[in-house]
């Protein structure tokens, strides 16, 4: 009876341990025929089992059928993120690889891990094509890593996890991959444009700095790095290096009138900002002036570049207005700063303040400007109908 029941032991265990490995066969099988959630189950106990958790086709099985989850349909059956999915499957490659002490699976493994790579990739294109931007940024990240480890540096993966991520406002997330993507010297301008702007409303004017003369090195005609640096010199009190920039802005695009009117604006920055002698800030006024002018030739509808040139009038007769003031009582010079001044507001920014509300009609900055004008002339109608419109749109919450 003892040998019998050994024997009866014997067997139960062998067909104990024959199923745990059928499971593993089954996983395989399950998986090759597409069905998913059954062998999801199957290859979770074979994971678990003792006889087949040191096994390396063990894990090889999960890490695909994990990843097959994580990029098709039906795995929607299955209650796991793509992102856990992906990420599971990977993890089982390594697992597999750490145990196939002897590498009789590592051309297959290979294959899994570059697929793993693809794989994550096009899972991620598909999360950002609905707008799931925080995943889809790991999910890119998730592939950069997964490539990097077989030696492949995979630069769209970051560039385009980093894009995610802004999408998804995890603003610190792609300022890390766009710091990678300078220091490779990433071959597109974009990144210097986007890594400096994001630096410098951090404040780090320094880094900043670094990132755009590094890109302008490298795309010495791209205009928006020219204006991003320009910005930087203004900020860095580099006007002289500033002004240049705005001259080569010029010569860039003699046709295009969102560059002449992006010009202006710079120089009107300079106009209007009371550190820089009179006579810099006048010089700016005329380069701000002819740009805006340019622009709207080119283009006699474009809002920003009509009520900018309005707007620069305006504060150019402002200007005048406020030396007048300054003056002692009775000072002969007050009438001549007076007359000025006003004819900036009532003869010159005015017509442009009016043909900008004819096409934005409800633009708070526009009619402010105006009802401070009409104010001023004596045009009550005109007064009453922009003070109105301003009570029902209200002011924006900057100004409240």
């Amino acid at each position: 009876m003892k040998k019998y029941a050994i024997l009866l032991s014997l067997l139960m265990f062998v067909s104990f341990t024959f199923a745990q490995t059928g499971q593993r066969n089954k996983a395989f099988n399950y998986l090759k025929s597409g069905n998913l959630p059954k062998a999801k189950i199957a290859i979770d106990a074979a994971t678990v089992h003792t006889k087949t958790i040191n096994d390396p086709k063990t894990w090889l099985y999960k890490g695909q059928i994990y990843l097959e989850i994580s990029r098709t349909p039906l795995g929607g059956l299955i209650r796991i993120s793509s992102l856990d999915a992906a990420t599971e499957g990977y993890d089982a490659l390594l697992k597999a690889r750490e145990l196939d002490t002897e590498n009789e699976l590592k051309e297959d493994m290979d294959v899994y891990f570059e697929m793993a790579s693809e794989i994550l990739f096009n899972v991620a294109v598909v999360k950002y094509n609905e707008k799931a931007y925080a995943e889809a940024g790991q999910l890119f990240d998730k592939s950069y890593s997964v490539a990097s480890g077989f030696g492949k540096i995979d630069t769209t993966a970051l560039f385009n996890g980093a894009l995610a991520y802004e999408k998804a406002e995890l603003l610190d997330l792609a300022k890390i991959n766009y710091g990678k993507l300078v220091n490779m010297n990433f071959d597109n301008p974009i990144v210097y444009y986007t890594y400096c702007i994001m630096l410098k409303a951090d404040g780090d004017t320094t880094l900043a700095i670094q990132v755009v003369d590094r890109g302008r090195a490298m795309f010495p005609d791209d205009f928006n790095l020219v204006l991003a640096q320009t910005n930087l010199f203004l900020e860095t009190k580099q006007t002289d290096k500033a002004l240049a920039n705005l001259r080569l802005a010029l010569t860039m695009d003699t046709t295009n009138s969102t560059i002449y009117h992006a010009v202006g604006a710079m120089f009107d920055v300079i106009f209007n900002d009371e550190q820089y002698s009179e006579e810099k800030r006048l010089s700016a006024f005329g380069e701000s002036e002819s740009s805006y002018l340019i622009a709207i030739e080119l283009n006699p509808e474009l809002f920003d570049a009509i009520y900018n040139l309005g707007a620069l009038y305006f504060n150019k007769g402002v200007f005048y207005l406020t030396k007048a003031d300054a003056l002692p009582y009775g000072d002969k010079g007050y009438e001549a700063l007076k007359e000025l001044g006003d004819e900036f507001l009532n003869k010159k920014a005015l017509p442009y303040l009016e043909k900008a509300l004819s096409i934005k009609g409800d633009d708070y900055n526009t009619l402010f400007s105006l009802r401070q004008i009409y104010s001023r002339t004596g045009e009550t109608e005109k007064y009453k109908v922009v003070s109105q419109k301003i009570s029902e749109i209200g002011a924006p919450d900057q100004e409240q």
